[in-house]
């Protein structure tokens, strides 16, 4: 939804939307780590060595990406940006 019409409705309104858009995320990112569980399976099963991060590892990712978000920091919402980098 575009934050034009967002702003339009009335604050219940946008309550309804605000918790519908956080049930619909938790319920993809539930979707989405079943469909992760399933491929990784698969995959070992067909001999794909997959390799996962450390977290000092992950640690260095997140320290590699941190320019990106501060470049973006103007279009994109603080939440959003927290989300990424939690």
């Amino acid at each position: 939804m575009n934050g034009e019409l967002y702003d339009s409705l009335s604050p219940e309104l946008q309550a309804i939307v605000d918790e519908c858009g956080l049930k619909a995320a938790q319920n993809q990112r539930k979707l989405q780590r079943e469909q992760d569980k399933k491929v990784l399976e698969k995959w070992t099963a067909a001999g794909i060595t997959v390799t996962e991060l450390t977290p000092d590892a992950a640690k260095e990712f997140k320290d590699a990406a941190a320019p990106c978000y501060e470049e973006f920091a103007p279009v994109l919402t603080p939440e959003l940006i927290a989300a990424f980098t939690k």
